[in-house]
């Protein structure tokens, strides 16, 4: 077997988040890995295909997650612009887009 694999420690730092979240990932089946006496590995690919399945598109003013969760552009007070999730509406459901000015 040719698997390349990622310690959680390496994953974590590949994408900036707690080696504790990627260890939640594993354990929600979000990522496959397997277990190797006391610690786990991940499969590479597997790894890079949940990281482009979680790719935001933009569409407009909105942003849409690949994974389907809708993604709101909206000013703060300084004028730069900050991201909302709304996990709970499809965008393809809404008959109508609604624009933050």
């Amino acid at each position: 077997m040719n698997q390349k694999f990622l310690r959680p420690s390496e994953a974590a730092a590949e994408i900036d988040v707690s080696k504790k979240t990627i260890l939640r990932m594993i354990q929600d089946e979000e990522l496959k890995a397997i277990r190797v006496r006391g610690g786990y590995r991940i499969y590479r690919n597997a790894f890079e295909l949940w990281i482009r399945q979680h790719e935001v598109k933009k569409i407009g003013r909105r942003l849409r997650a690949a994974h389907g969760s809708e993604l709101s552009v909206l000013p703060n007070r300084t004028g730069s612009s900050a991201v909302q999730a709304d996990n709970f509406r499809d965008i393809s459901q809404q008959s109508s887009s609604v624009e933050v000015k």
